[in-house]
């Protein structure tokens, strides 16, 4: 059993690390010339708030319910039956908080509006995207990655609460899926500054024996 324990979690810490690394380029040329440029989107472009903001929504959802004793009355016995502790309830209403919340956020965090501008004001092009629908194009790109993406979240947090709920084990050895995501999401943000820096002081260090 604890193998089969230790297996889930490298399987969804693998699903969790290679979801947020995924991206869709989008290859822009200049409107004269050859010249390209890639404009990445990252499929989780959210990141981890839509969990953070369901978790809110969920807990100041019961403690109005308390404040208010709304807990008397059948309704507001059965949402805090459900949903002031882990339950099936309660992971199906979190993922889908956790869905509309990423299709929501991610037009806030990528801005597809000034990301065409920005390109518009270059002279680039999408190759097969029409000019004037430039940032309808993108919309529409990021809603399907939005889509993708929060299934994705959604997945990814659901999968190892159901598990512990439903048999009693957490695959994640203490860490919950929420946590696995986060630190993911941190370990990963981490590295790529790293790298970036790395990279940066190499360019700075070739520039310099350049000059020299």
């Amino acid at each position: 059993e604890e193998f089969y324990l230790l297996l889930g979690f490298f399987a969804i810490l693998y699903y969790v690390v290679y979801g947020q690394k995924m991206y869709k380029n989008i290859v822009c040329y200049k409107a004269e010339g050859d010249k390209k440029h890639i404009k990445p989107i990252k499929l989780n472009t959210a990141g981890i708030y839509p969990i953070m903001f369901s978790s809110g929504i969920v807990a100041g959802l019961v403690k109005v319910i308390n404040i208010i004793h709304f807990g008397q009355y059948a309704v507001g016995a059965w949402v805090l039956t459900h949903l002031s502790k882990n339950s099936n309830i309660y992971i199906l209403i979190s993922s889908a908080i956790i869905l509309l919340t990423t299709y929501v956020y991610s037009e806030h965090s990528f801005q597809p509006k000034e990301t065409v501008e920005n390109l518009k004001t270059q002279w680039y092009i999408v190759d097969g995207v029409q000019y004037s629908k430039l940032e309808e194009y993108f919309y529409d790109t990021l809603a399907v990655l939005s889509v993708i993406g929060g299934l994705y979240l959604a997945i990814a947090y659901a999968i190892p609460n159901y598990i512990e709920y439903n048999y009693g084990q957490k695959i994640f050895l203490k860490f919950g899926g929420t946590s696995m995501i986060i630190l993911s999401e941190v370990s990963i943000d981490l590295y790529d500054k790293i790298s970036s820096g790395i990279q940066n002081q190499s360019n700075l260090n070739l520039t310099f024996n350049k000059t020299e």
